[in-house]
């Protein structure tokens, strides 16, 4: 059964970007242990393709995004939570986690000269991503504002993404998959997506990679906006870094 929806959630994900294919989708349960983050449902970074390399054996066709989701994790999550119709809801935590990972695939695309398969050069790299799995705590990263990685271009762009995963898979994901409380914005995620009004809707068909370059409506960058400046104003001494992070962020 896992095997068979890590399958649907690939063709999914290869659906809705079509532009960056091959884009790998594997499950922490049949992925090696050096490269599973106890702590994330998901995640995926610039190298994560080389490091599955020999894992994908006969799924490899070249570099491209890839993603590792956390089955167990999932499984627990949903364990602990005590939900009824416990395997729904383990699907629907998975494609929420994938949604998330392909909003920041689309939002930090790998650069021609990233796209490099020789494995030697890119081992340091690789040594690099499994040291960060196997701690038990990740290191904490020192970012200027708490949305880093998060902005509202991934916001709109996650919206999107999972309005199209619903339609590819046929059924319905979890209310909200960014959590955008997470990132230090007073907004709940429904407010972003009312803001958004039928955006999804309505671009539809065009690439994701290029709803970044049409104006969102004026309420969601408005409430995007007014969150920026909540955060700031809640800061007690504001630093050149933190006030650099606002400027960037009304922008």
């Amino acid at each position: 059964m896992r095997s068979r929806f890590r399958q649907i959630i690939e063709e999914a994900c290869w659906e809705i970007l079509p532009e960056r294919q091959p884009l790998y989708v594997v499950f922490g349960s049949e992925a090696p242990r050096d490269l599973i983050c106890s702590d994330a449902l998901g995640y995926c970074a610039r190298h994560l393709d080389m490091a599955l390399r020999g894992h994908l054996e006969k799924r490899w066709a070249g570099r491209g995004p890839a993603m590792i989701l956390n089955d167990r994790a999932a499984f627990h999550f949903v364990k602990a939570a005590r939900s009824g119709r416990p395997v729904i809801h383990w699907r629907r935590e998975l494609l929420r986690a994938a949604v998330h990972e392909l909003a920041h695939i689309v939002s930090r695309p790998l650069l021609p000269g990233e796209l490099d398969d020789n494995l030697p050069r890119a081992e340091e790299k690789i040594k690099c991503l499994r040291a960060c799995c196997s701690l038990t705590t990740p290191p904490a990263i020192e970012t200027p504002c708490p949305w880093e990685n998060h902005s509202a271009d991934f916001i709109r762009i996650a919206q999107h993404a999972g309005h199209r995963m619903q339609s590819a898979v046929g059924f319905f994901l979890p209310r909200e998959w960014v959590n955008t409380r997470d990132y230090g914005l007073d907004s709940g995620e429904w407010k972003y997506q009312t803001a958004l009004g039928n955006e999804p809707e309505r671009l539809a068909v065009v690439p994701l990679s290029e709803i970044v370059h049409i104006p969102p409506p004026v309420q969601f960058i408005e409430l995007w906006r007014s969150d920026c400046r909540a955060w700031f104003q809640s800061l007690h001494s504001p630093t050149a870094e933190q006030s650099a992070a606002l400027v960037r962020g009304l922008k």
